[in-house]
């Protein structure tokens, strides 16, 4: 047993509550089958690998491997411990549980925070209470009442007032039999020079809550700054309980309106976020005054599927969406931005528009992120060349968190795209931090001439005028023979069994979660499941291609038929944002591009032969020559006949130009590979 209580008990309020409905209030679930699947809180992905067992009571995430039962869940996603736990779904479950055994550390940990959260219940009847006052909290009245807030809004966002005085709050909470150390542990009072003062003085008063609607801290905006060094708004210290780094003001209120529509307002003001609720746009939720981190997109991706973050148009605004970037990029969490017009900030923007034109504005002018700092950029910089240079080193600098291949591919197209240059030339610039961009120069010769092998010598077999390569005279066009071997790493050039076995994982990742028709063609004719290295993704391709050849669509789980193939299968429908558009779908060149690099892998697996059919003649083998030599011209003559045939298939043959003459595909069974 884990901590203070009987078994019996933790026992007794695991079979009280459910964890589908438990789990459903942190992250959107949907059925399959048995399970319910959704997107992990606990790591960054875009397509669920998130599954809760209704019948074992269980939760597991095929991504990052977290599971557990009921308590695991609320104790990871609230970084509590589990007599904490405990406690949340006894309440809920309406059981009262009697305490036996203490942990002395959790017991005193848990007495501390439910103190905090005692103290500053006590504090906000204090600022409340001073704000009603007639006389000592009239200022504060008029400055609210100017901002347009009804009475009924100051009441369910319990905002307050602390008054001009030193310690006023202090005497307050003495009273009501608080120490002043304890009231600092709380993050109410400061302490200089072994003396104690009120933090927060002559400000509005505005409570934090966190998601269980518990009041963990405080937000104050002076009314009067005669101090130009004096902060406009201060937040309490960091306490066991709030850390402005984990917690987003009004994220209790906003998580059901985000849930239910799909999207939250990410603004930068306490009383933005206010005004907007109290105008109908009730999924917003604000930073505390810090830039947003990792732990604030984890939160917001627990229940909405996009941030629209609502920044100023002002250098200061453009900044704070530079800083955001890498942060949704690493979180995978689909991300806009809005500028008000007119100087306005979200505040003036609703109380001069309402709530509705700010709903038609975030919906018509509301831009992708990336736009929007190549559009800052360029700003900055100008036009021309050398600011066109300025605005790629910018963007590529911003865009080096991405380790994904793929995720880069996208970034990088969008930037060749709009700089007007080649996306070959932005991918060798753009690489994952900390690494360093391989390139080879292009090999100056003929592109029909035999590579050398391992050893540095073409096989004599391969020397011009051995015949070997003369098996039959069909031409070889001149457009399907590339020389790659210019092109950067790792991004056109993939070299190794472990980058062929990542290709097939993406292949059949777009086969079985999103399909398309040139795509199940190119499948089909390419007859991949063959040339797959590993046997589960053979499997589950012949399954899924058999499928949809009797036009069933089955959902990724449906195609599983043991527990390897639906741990298969869940991974990679967890790892389909780098072949995703915004909108959801697919991209279909991405997808296509796959098989095409697919293909030229197995074609790259050449040179390991070359070293074969060398060392083979260097042994006098000449059957095993003859053997080397006939697989090599196959697996070349498969790849070209592949994409022939595909192309002639999706765009039909140039009626201008004579059908191919392409040579007989290999059967599967003589091709090794």
């Amino acid at each position: 047993m884990k901590g203070q209580f009987h078994d019996n008990q933790a026992e007794l309020v695991r079979n009280s509550v459910d964890i589908v409905d438990v789990v459903s209030e942190y992250v959107p679930l949907k059925p399959n089958g048995q399970n319910h699947w959704g997107c992990c809180p606990f790591h960054s992905e875009k397509t669920p690998s998130f599954s809760v067992h209704a019948q074992k009571q269980i939760f597991h995430c095929f991504g990052c491997k977290a599971g557990g039962d009921v308590f695991d869940f609320l104790m990871r996603y609230h970084n509590t411990s589990f007599p904490e736990a405990l406690k949340m779904l006894a309440a809920r479950a309406g059981i009262q549980l009697a305490q036996d055994k203490p942990d002395p550390e959790a017991k005193r940990l848990a007495s501390e925070r439910e103190d905090i959260l005692a103290i500053n219940r006590v504090a906000v009847e204090f600022f409340q209470s001073t704000l009603r006052h007639p006389g000592t909290g009239a200022r504060a009245q008029k400055y609210l009442a100017d901002r347009g807030l009804p009475p009924g809004i100051l009441r369910e966002f319990a905002i307050g007032y602390a008054p001009d005085s030193w310690d006023a709050l202090g005497a307050f909470l003495a009273k009501k039999g608080v120490t002043k150390e304890r009231a600092f542990a709380a993050g109410l009072l400061t302490q200089k020079d072994g003396r104690f003062y009120d933090r927060f003085r002559g400000r509005v008063m505005l409570p934090i809550a966190d998601i269980q609607h518990r009041i963990v801290g405080f937000g104050g905006r002076v009314l009067v700054n005669d101090d130009k060094n004096q902060a406009k708004y201060l937040n309490s210290s960091q306490t066991l309980l709030y850390d402005k780094k984990q917690v987003l003001y009004g994220i209790n209120l906003a998580r059901d309106p985000a849930r239910a529509g799909g999207s939250v307002f990410v603004v930068e003001g306490y009383f933005d976020m206010i005004t907007l609720y109290a105008q109908g746009v009730k999924n917003t939720v604000a930073t505390c005054g810090t830039a947003l981190t990792q732990g604030h997109v984890r939160l917001l991706k627990s229940f909405a599927r996009e941030a629209v973050l609502v920044f100023d148009g002002d250098s200061a605004g453009i900044a704070a969406a530079r800083r955001s970037l890498p942060v949704f990029l690493g979180e995978k969490m689909s991300v806009r931005v809005l500028v008000p017009p007119g100087g306005h900030d979200p505040d003036t923007f609703v109380r001069e528009h309402g709530g509705a034109a700010f709903l038609e504005l975030a919906k018509t002018q509301s831009q992708e992120l990336l736009p929007f700092l190549m559009d800052a950029s360029f700003a900055e910089h100008g036009q021309g060349i050398e600011a066109t240079i300025r605005v790629m080193d910018d963007m590529v600098r911003r865009l080096s968190v991405i380790e994904d291949s793929f995720t880069r591919s996208l970034y990088a197209r969008a930037i060749a795209e709009r700089l007007g240059v080649d996306q070959a030339d932005v991918l060798a610039k753009l690489v994952p931090a900390g690494k360093t961009a391989r390139t080879r120069p292009a090999a100056d010769r003929d592109r029909s001439a035999p590579r050398a092998n391992n050893r540095g010598r073409v096989p004599a077999a391969m020397e011009e005028g051995s015949g070997a390569f003369r098996q039959d005279d069909a031409p070889w066009p001149e457009e399907d023979v590339q020389d790659t071997s210019g092109a950067p790493e790792p991004f056109h050039s993939p070299r190794t069994d472990r980058d062929a076995l990542k290709l097939e994982r993406e292949i059949v990742t777009v086969l079985v979660v999103s399909p398309f028709p040139e795509y199940i063609l190119r499948m089909r004719q390419g007859n991949y499941a063959a040339r797959f290295k590993d046997p589960l993704l053979q499997t589950i391709t012949e399954r899924a291609l058999a499928r949809l050849e009797t036009e069933d669509p089955t959902p990724p789980q449906g195609l599983a038929q043991t527990p390897e193939e639906e741990e298969l299968l869940a991974s990679l429908a967890g790892n389909t944002a780098a072949l995703t558009l915004a909108d959801g779908n697919v991209d279909r060149d991405c997808a296509l591009g796959n098989l095409d690099k697919f293909e030229h892998c197995l074609e790259k697996s050449a040179p390991r032969l070359y070293g074969e059919i060398g060392d083979a003649e260097k042994a006098g083998d000449e059957a095993r020559t003859k053997a080397l030599m006939m697989a090599l011209l196959q697996k070349q003559k498969a790849a070209v006949k592949t994409r022939w045939r595909a192309q002639d298939q999706a765009t039909g043959p140039p009626s201008s130009s004579p059908a191919r003459d392409a040579p007989a595909e290999p059967d599967a069974d003589d091709v090794p590979f």
